[in-house]
């Protein structure tokens, strides 16, 4: 009997704020600066919408089964009997919600139509997405690796600081090579959402 094999998909998932132009984000802003004066006014009976009083521009918080429940309607409209088919042998093994990156388990056959069915997804909960592959790996362990890569690189971007560095330039001041707790808080929970990924199965 012939084991079943499997590809590892890497997907970024990228909402408004990281896709909309400044400028373009500007002018929603002041749509909305104008709307929010609009039902203000006493006169104007309107009620404000809830979508206006929670809208912070944050991303929408999101899990792995919201990925997998709009990956699944994707593929039965696009894909038909097939789609929902095979659907079922596809698993999001993990999300992480800082880096907006999603781990997806598809067996080998199903990989093309998975990735074809990811660019069709535009919203997830309500929020205009995109989603792109990253990487597409043969094993768990290389994937934990792009992985586990991607979030060091993201990390370093983000904070602008790099541990190794940062003590060799305290040595060269004189100062203290020891973190400060900012640093250390910042470091602990890079290393729990890194721990997900290795204990990912």
């Amino acid at each position: 009997m012939v084991r079943q094999k499997n590809r590892f998909l890497i997907v970024c998932l990228d909402f408004d704020e990281q896709l909309v132009p400044a400028s373009i984000e500007r002018k929603r802003e002041r749509n909305s600066k104008k709307r929010r004066r609009q039902t203000a006014d006493p006169s104007n009976n309107s009620t404000p919408s809830v979508a206006d009083n929670t809208d912070d521009g944050s991303p929408p918080p999101i899990e792995a089964k919201d990925i997998h429940r709009v990956l699944r309607t994707t593929m039965e409209s696009n894909f038909g009997i097939v789609g929902a088919g095979m659907v079922h042998t596809v698993r999001v093994l993990l999300y992480d919600e800082t880096d907006r990156m999603a781990i997806i388990k598809v067996p080998r056959e199903y990989c093309p139509m998975v990735r074809s069915a990811l660019t069709f997804i535009t919203s997830i909960n309500d929020a205009n997405s995109v989603l792109s592959t990253i990487g597409v790996h043969g094993s768990a362990r290389t994937v934990k690796m792009a992985a586990l890569q991607l979030m060091r690189n993201h990390f370093n971007k983000a904070t602008a600081f790099d541990v190794k560095d940062d003590k060799k330039k305290r040595k060269r001041s004189g100062g203290d090579t020891a973190l400060t707790k900012a640093e250390e808080k910042l470091l602990l929970r890079l290393e729990a959402r890194m721990d997900k990924v290795r204990e990912m199965d």
